[in-house]
């Protein structure tokens, strides 16, 4: 009942209150002055605004609430703003109002139109820390909750147009607001369009006390070239697109953080710089945003683009306190290949677009990172502030410097500062796959550096183009172009460092089987094991199994350096070699060739255990080496051997200088010998030192007989049994042999010899059999000649090591020893008795010399030669007498004795003797001093053709010169007893010519055997004279002078060519026409004379005469033995002749008289084939004249008319006739 009773008076209470305020809202405008009210609106409105409002009119209304509306107003605030509006409804609270207070409540503004300019430069301005916000807020929110509390501003049909300068910045459209002012807000809504969004709302709402709060924008097609002319007016890249959606909340919490996120769905974007575009397609757009403390943090949560196809998330961290700006970008699933064509296409001149994709072609990249951390934005995008890391799988990365193109490339990568860095790589390159590898190499710059380190395995056929591209030496390079056929795996670590311009190559090679032909090598090289290391410098092998041909190394540690013109150095190995092979290999080599022409043949294998070699590598001849290991099987031939020689096993150890072997079972001919030995610098001048003991057979012995140049003496044919004996030989020095030998079916030797180029040296050789018991020693040097000789050789004994041709061996008994030097002194010594019998002297070239008897005895320095008879070929020689030795030379006293001694035989022999019959001067100093005298006959002494018989001289020796007096000598009738000298380098003789009643016939026939004579005459003549001369050894004939006295009678002359010619000349003229030929029966002389001198080749002739009954003449000259020629003036007087002339001719007869007719003629040139020319007598023939005088003793005339003369010439003649 009580609150039924309640509930009524409520209800009428209520009734009577909005009756009555109805009534003070009615008739409330009657009482209030509305001017006032409008005036003091407009400049409350005004002041709160900081703006100026005008309009064209104005209403004032109370209900439903008390109102003022402004119709067609303007607003301005200050510089930066202006509008102008349809309507502005100003709602004023009713009860301050009943009180004189004009307080608004609301107001509501119709199709507003504000421009507003924009600051210049927005975007460099300092933005406000959340704190500075937050107080800044606080004072706006009180001053609001205090002038405008709870005010609501609603807005309809608005507009807004920001201006940047005179441009439109953004312009906005169909804007409706509400907006509602502390305490109760702030709470914010807007909504309406743009030109950069079709379709915008905003949402706000703020606790006025706490500040906490959330909002959001959402944007609709959003227009985004409006924006990016704006935000980036002077930037390299333009943003078009539309139909983009963006969805943006945010709250904050006591304004101490804000924090928010956003979402969009954009269709496309299109960027643009420098007349390029790139369309950019995607569907998800999703991030957040974090405000707190000074730091701004901006989320990209998810992007998804599908062209190019790509999803990214990222962070964008600004921090004020710090000045620090960082960025963080997160890409994954992205196909770098589309990427890198747009990046390209549309960026491709930028250095870290070309740096980066020029290196990276293709691939897929799952996951990548960029983060970059910078004081400001600007230099957020530089090089040195980026760091990206990402992930790229089956990709393609290209290398520059050695073009290394790197296919199906997976691993992860980072780039810091400019350098990229990858690790975990796997790659393919050409046939080589790359695994757990690190990349680091520079992407600023044209020369960058670079380092590769991974391991590989390697499909080995592509080899050689990889080793060019990486090397880049052209020296290895064209050791690699001689590189063909190859095949194989490898596996190891491949490094590259350096820059790309010249960057250093290094690989480690773990396993590796090849096989290839390498053209400096013959033969197929295969390597199935071992590790090879490489680093530019130097290669070098390890444990390494190398096949070349049938030859083959294992455990090969070896080193090749590269800078030092390919040294090599090969550790250790060991090594089976097909000799073979080698042989052929390295005899292709010119500076191996000479050295090893020598070898024609090589067969057998050696394995070498050790193995040790230095050396230039395409020097062979350079090597420095020790080896050692062993052969088998072993055969060769030589230019220096007889034969094959086969070897069947042995051990070898070997250098540069030196090869050695033991135990060497040896074969050659029809020898067999075990031997142990060294050969010494075989590559230049080979030395032999051999141990041996075997069998030598005959063919083997003459080639040592050779080989050794053993005495010519030694049987040529021997079959031995050789205990151990010792045997050096040395192509340009020595040869020497000791060792004992038994031959078959003869005696035991021992033989120790030595010859080199200074001589020949026997130090002893032993004989000994049932009858002979001997020991021989010999010195063949160029300073001495020594012999030794002890017990007895029997003649069957000899025969068993000595063949001489056609002669018994002799034997030979005694105890002797001598030595003589060969200088000038000749000085020896000599002990020792010997004799002989039948014991021949081998010697070279010529025939031996027999001993026919020997007795010799000798006691220091005297030596006894009781008898000794010697036949060399046909000379046989007796000697007996004295030798005695002093310091001034040779003492002699010698009886020399030959039935016939032929000097010309003797010399020859000798001349073959010395210097293998090179005929050498010597000096005067090697002349053997000898003094004494040497006592010679010979009952004929020959030389050549020229025969003295008998012969006998006493030769005297004084250690100066030599004089022998010929005291017995007689020459084709003509005998000359005298003496020659024979000094220092000269040489004098002195001989004298007689001649009495000798027949010419005899003595022309004897000396046309020893002279080319074709003269023949007969008679008796005389001669007289003597030859003396003075000079040195070849001048001596040129010195020879003498005088000649020569006279023939009473014979006959059957040919001579100087009076042959002058008859012929006579007949010619016709003068003697008809005149017999006398040859036929021969000139008929009375007397021949020749007076004259020898003088230097010439014979000069004083008086010459020819008395004969046909002719008579005197002539003068000379002839010249050294040119065979001759040049005589002669008259002849034909006596048949004239008295012809006169039967013909009678005057001439009454002319003449009793006067001689004379013809000057002359003999000139060849001596066997003169020219007879008249000529005119002169005053220099007064002396023929005179001759003429003298020997005829009559009158006589010259002979003119037949051969006239001219001039003066002609006159003198006939007067000197007269």
């Amino acid at each position: 009942m009580r609150l039924r009773r309640s509930l009524l008076w409520l209800t009428a209470g209520g009734f009577v209150l909005a009756v009555l305020s109805l009534a003070v809202l009615t008739f409330l405008p009657k009482f209030i002055n509305m001017e006032l009210v409008r005036s003091t609106v407009q400049s409350g409105i005004s002041e709160k605004l900081g703006a100026q409002i005008s309009y064209g009119s104005a209403d004032l209304s109370f209900l439903p609430r008390p109102a003022v509306t402004f119709h067609n107003g303007t607003v301005i605030f200050r510089d930066r703003m202006h509008g102008s509006f349809d309507s502005l409804a100003v709602h004023l609270k009713i009860l301050p109002l009943l009180r004189g207070n004009l307080r608004v409540s609301s107001l509501r503004l119709t199709a507003p139109k504000v421009s507003m300019r924009l600051e210049e430069s927005p975007r460099d301005k300092q933005l406000p820390t959340l704190e500075e916000l937050r107080g800044k807020l606080q004072e706006l929110f009180k001053a609001l909750a205090e002038k405008t509390p709870n005010l609501d501003i609603v807005m309809e049909k608005g507009s807004l147009t920001l201006l940047d300068g005179d441009q439109t910045a953004f312009s906005f459209a169909d804007l409706d607001a509400d907006i509602v002012f502390p305490p109760s807000g702030p709470k914010i809504k807007i909504s309406g369009s743009s030109n950069f969004a079709k379709a915008m709302t905003v949402l706000l709402q703020l606790d006025q006390e706490s500040l906490s709060g959330k909002g959001e924008i959402d944007l609709r097609q959003v227009q985004m070239q409006p924006l990016s002319r704006y935000f980036m007016p002077h930037g390299p890249v333009e943003v078009e697109g539309s139909g983009t959606d963006f969805n943006f909340h945010f709250r904050t919490a006591d304004m101490k953080t804000i924090e928010g996120e956003g979402f969009s769905a954009p269709s496309f974007l299109t960027l643009k710089r420098k007349g390029k575009q790139l369309t950019i397609h995607g569907d998800t757009l999703r991030g957040d945003f974090r405000i707190r403390d000074g730091r701004t943090e901006v989320s990209l949560q998810e992007l998804h683009l599908f062209d190019p196809r790509l999803v990214l998330a990222g962070t964008l961290l600004v921090d004020c306190s710090d000045r620090q700006i960082s960025l963080n970008i997160e890409g994954r699933g992205f196909d770098v290949r589309p990427i890198r064509k747009a990046a390209y296409s549309f960026a491709g001149d930028i250095p870290i677009v070309q740096d980066i994709f020029s290196y990276v072609q293709s691939g897929t990249i799952p996951r990548i990172t960029v983060s970059s951390q910078a004081g400001s934005f600007d230099e957020l995008g530089s090089t040195a502030n980026i760091q990206i890391k990402g992930r790229i799988e089956r990709g393609e990365v290209f290398v520059k410097g050695p073009p290394l193109d790197f296919k199906d490339v997976s691993g992860n990568c980072v780039i810091i500062k400019g350098i990229l860095n990858g690790t975990g790589i796997t790659a393919s390159l050409d046939k080589a796959r790359l695994q757990d590898g690190t990349l680091r190499v520079g992407l600023e710059g044209a020369v960058v550096p670079i380092r590769l380190d991974t391991q590989v395995a390697a499909d080995l056929t592509t080899l050689k183009d990889l080793l060019s591209r990486l090397l880049r030496n052209e020296a290895v390079d064209h050791e690699i172009s001689l590189i063909k056929r190859v095949e194989g795996r490898a596996r190891g670590r491949l490094i590259m460092a350096g820059d790309s311009a010249s960057p250093t190559v290094a690989a480690d090679v773990q396993e590796i089987a090849l096989s290839a032909d390498y053209l400096r090598i013959p033969y197929p090289v295969r390597i199935t094991q071992g590790q090879v290391f490489y680093d530019g410098k130097k290669v070098a092998t390890k444990d390494l199994r190398v096949s070349i041909g049938s030859s083959s190394f294992s455990g090969l540690t070896a080193s090749l350096d590269l800078e030092k013109k390919f040294f090599l150095d090969i550790a250790s190995g060991s090594l089976n070699i097909s000799l073979p092979e080698v042989h052929r290999w390295l005899g292709s080599y010119e500076t191996l060739e000479p050295a090893l022409k020598q070898v024609g043949s090589l067969e057998g294998t050696v394995s070498l255990s050790s193995l040790n070699v230095k050396g230039p590598l395409l020097s062979p001849k350079d090597w420095r080496f020790k080896i050692g290991g062993s052969g088998r099987d072993i055969a060769f031939t030589s230019s220096d051997l007889p034969g094959s020689v086969s070897v069947t096993k042995t051990t070898i150890e070997a250098t540069e200088e030196n090869l050695a072997v033991s135990g060497a079972e040896v074969r050659m001919l029809d020898s067999a010998i075990d031997l142990t030995g060294e050969l010494s610098g075989y590559l230049k001048n080979p030395k032999l030192d051999l141990t041996l003991k075997g069998l030598v057979g005959p063919e083997s012995f003459r080639w040592i007989r050779k080989t050794l140049k053993l005495p010519a003496w030694t049987r040529k044919s021997l079959r031995l049994s050789v205990d151990l004996s010792h045997l050096i030989w040395e192509r340009e020095g020595a040869t020497a042999f000791s060792g004992a030998m038994t031959i078959a079916k003869g005696p035991e030797v021992s033989l120790d010899i030595v010859k080199d180029k200074k001589g020949f040296k026997l130090n002893r050789l032993f004989i000994e059999d049932s009858s002979s018991r001997a020991e021989v020693s010999l010195t063949l040097d160029e300073h001495k000649i020594g012999l030794g000789f002890s017990g007895k050789l029997t003649e069957k004994t000899a025969e068993s090591v000595m063949d001489i041709d056609d002669h018994s061996v002799g034997w030979i008994s005694g105890n002797f020893r001598g030595e003589v030097s060969l200088d000038r002194s000749m000085k020896f010594s000599a002990t020792g008795k010997v004799a002989a019998d039948g014991f021949v002297i081998p010697v070279k070239d010529t025939a031996p010399v027999e001993i026919e008897r020997l007795s010799v005895e000798a006691a220091g320095e005297r030596f006894n030669l009781d008898s000794f008879g010697l036949k060399w070929g046909d000379d046989r020689v007796s000697l007996s007498g004295e030798l005695r030795s002093s310091e001034k030379g040779v003492l002699v006293d010698m009886d020399v004795s030959a039935s016939v001694l032929d000097a010309g035989s003797i010399e020859r022999k000798l001349k073959k003797i010395e210097n293998d019959g090179e005929n050498q001067e010597q000096s005067e100093d090697s002349v053997p001093s000898l003094k004494g005298t040497v006592r010679l006959r010979a009952g004929q002494l020959k030389y050549g053709e020229i025969s003295v018989a008998p012969f006998s001289a006493e030769i005297s020796l004084d250690g100066q010169g030599t004089t022998v007096n010929v005291t017995e000598a007689d020459f084709c009738g003509v005998s000359f007893p005298g003496r020659v000298n024979v000094g220092r380098g000269e040489i004098s003789l002195d001989f004298r010519l007689t001649a009495k009643n000798q027949r010419v016939e005899s003595t022309i026939s004897c000396l046309s055997r020893s002279f080319d004579l074709d003269d023949y005459a007969t008679g008796t003549f005389d001669l007289s004279g003597k030859i003396t001369g003075r000079g040195v050894k070849k001048e001596i004939i040129r010195s020879i002078n003498g005088e000649i006295d020569f006279t023939a009678r009473n014979g006959r002359i059957y040919y001579e060519p100087s009076i042959l010619k002058v008859l012929a000349l006579l007949e010619v003229t016709e003068i003697a026409r008809g005149y017999g030929n006398i040859w036929k029966k021969g000139l008929a002389y009375n007397k021949v004379v020749m007076k004259g001198k020898l003088r230097n080749d010439r014979i000069e002739i004083d008086e010459g005469l020819l008395d004969s009954s046909y002719m008579k003449m005197v002539s003068q000259g000379y002839v010249d033995l050294a040119g065979n020629s001759l040049d005589v003036k002669a008259l002849v007087s034909p006596l048949g002749t004239v008295d012809r002339i006169i039967e013909k001719i009678p005057v001439l007869g009454w002319i003449l008289g009793d006067t001689l007719l004379s013809v000057p003629v002359r003999v000139t040139g060849d001596i066997k084939d003169p020219q007879v020319n008249p000529f005119f007598l002169s005053s220099s023939d007064s002396g023929l004249l005179g001759i003429m005088k003298r020997t005829l003793e009559l009158p006589f005339k010259i002979f003119t008319p037949l051969f006239p003369g001219k001039g003066d010439g002609a006159k003198e003649e006939r007067q000197n006739a007269r």
